[in-house]
């Protein structure tokens, strides 16, 4: 649970989910060693000097903040599944307990999934998300203004495999595009959205339920 500085509950409730990376290129995973703490300020280290550690992928619920008790299920207002890394299936799949219900979003990673299929098909018909929010195919080495390309190794095919893949695991729940506040949007459907960098979009309240919008940032 988050707490404010004061250590009063927030209506946030994160849980980590052991997951895993995909490999790089050729079955090789890089950067699996762990950076520990020095005396240099994380903002001043290099990528390459950075490691990957144990993976998580996260379950994120925003509660009601008028419920009696956090950990009751009917307190969960919107529940989104968190994943920055492609990973073969069980790893960053819930456990059953938190499968009782379609997740409200699905924040899934595009680059390196197709040397670990059926990633994101095996989460996604796990999670039966209302949405799913494509992240993590632009070419991050860049600088943030220069970001809009494919990341190596990720094509154009490739690309439109993983949304194929995304749309056959989608249940038919009748899902509707988010808004965007953007004056150019990147590619979206009824069921997916893949948002260009630093573009904002909103979430609406769930389709079988009242809920308080949520809004993401890429």
């Amino acid at each position: 649970y988050l707490e404010d500085a004061e250590g009063r509950p927030l209506p946030f409730r994160l849980r980590a989910l052991p997951s895993s990376h995909a490999p790089h290129f050729d079955g090789v995973t890089l950067w699996k060693h762990t950076t520990e703490p020095g005396s240099t300020p994380w903002n001043e280290r290099r990528y390459g000097d950075l490691g990957a550690g144990q993976p998580f992928a996260l379950v994120i619920d925003l509660l009601d903040p008028a419920a009696d008790g956090a950990e009751d299920e009917a307190a969960v207002r919107y529940r989104i599944h968190y994943q920055d890394s492609a990973s073969a299936a069980p790893d960053g799949i819930p456990p059953r307990e938190l499968l009782d219900r379609p997740y409200d979003l699905a924040v899934v990673c595009m680059a390196s999934a197709h040397l670990v299929r059926p990633y994101p098909a095996g989460l996604v018909e796990a999670i039966r998300p209302r949405h799913v929010l494509v992240t993590h195919y632009d070419d991050f080495f860049r600088p943030w203004e220069q970001r809009r390309g494919f990341v190596s190794l990720l094509t154009r095919r490739r690309a439109e495999a993983f949304l194929r893949r995304v749309e056959g695991a989608l249940p038919a729940l009748g899902t509707a595009p988010p808004a965007t506040a953007a004056a150019t949007c990147g590619p979206t459907a009824p069921g997916w959205t893949m948002p260009l960098v630093g573009e904002w979009i909103v979430f609406g309240p769930s389709l079988a339920e009242e809920k308080p919008s949520d809004t993401a940032r890429r």
